[in-house]
């Protein structure tokens, strides 16, 4: 019991915090980097978007994979040193 419930309480932070850090990145887009051109154009070639409103998805799309990313490697790495602090 104990487990699953962490295991529960890893998921809905990891899903809470990617929410909330593309929401964070799309309301205020000047406080992170741009990221490169050429990526955008390869993502852009690869989903074709046809008007404004798929160029739109497309973006959201990006930044919610780049904030999933960003929080499961700052999760991770919280939980190493965490491991690592904790006597054993």
């Amino acid at each position: 019991m104990r487990r699953s419930f962490r295991i529960v309480l890893l998921a809905l932070w990891v899903v809470v915090a990617t929410l909330a850090l593309g929401r964070w990145w799309m309301l205020r887009p000047e406080t992170f980097p741009t990221l490169p051109d050429a990526l955008w154009q390869s993502v852009m070639a690869r989903f074709d978007p046809g008007c404004c409103e798929d160029v739109a998805d497309v973006e959201a799309l990006v930044v919610l994979v780049t904030a999933f990313v960003v929080v499961l490697a700052v999760t991770v790495l919280g939980w190493l040193f965490w491991r690592r602090l904790r006597p054993a």
